[in-house]
């Protein structure tokens, strides 16, 4: 699966997509060898973009046994090191697949759900995230897919519309 979202940037990025995210895009990535967690922000090439991006959602053992490379380094996951990295910048929007204290996310029912903090990202403890990362390991039909991606972009509106209004002082 990782190979697949490999090969479709390859046919879907422009070959100057790495000026644009040059700066702006901050990939988590966790050293193989040492663990150390490392962000990585200034590319080269649209290679360097795409290799960064592979890295950067290595699960070991259920994407295979030996991580890939960036710039001849060996990375895994950002999550195991740190779920949001930028964490302690005042201008960086948070953004989550999973229902918790970030910018845009799922906001699952409040009754239901406990908080708790790991790999310094906060999580909601409810059944609607335990299915997220069901279907982040073992992908469900298309039909879920596409309602995640829609759920996705509302959320995101959502998180517009409050900026605006607390940038106008609208709704107060």
């Amino acid at each position: 699966m990782v190979q697949m979202m490999r090969q479709f940037l390859y046919q879907a990025l422009p070959e100057d997509s790495y000026k644009a995210a040059t700066g702006k895009l901050h990939v988590s990535l966790t050293r193989f060898t040492d663990g150390e967690s490392v962000v990585v922000s200034e590319f080269t090439s649209k290679e360097e973009l795409i290799e960064a991006l592979y890295c950067s959602c290595f699960v070991p053992v259920y994407c295979g046994l030996i991580p890939p490379t960036y710039r001849g380094v060996r990375y895994i996951d950002g999550g195991f090191t740190g779920m949001q990295p930028c964490s302690f910048w005042t201008d960086c929007i948070t953004i989550s697949t999973f229902s918790g204290q970030q910018d845009i996310c799922p906001r699952d029912c409040p009754a239901i759900f406990h908080d708790f903090r790991m790999f310094n990202y906060s999580f909601q403890f409810s059944l609607e995230n335990i299915a997220r990362m069901t279907h982040a390991l073992f992908p469900p039909d298309l039909m879920v897919l596409h309602n995640y991606y829609y759920r996705g972009y509302d959320d995101a509106v959502l998180y517009l519309r409050r900026l605006r209004e607390l940038e106008t002082g609208a709704g107060t």
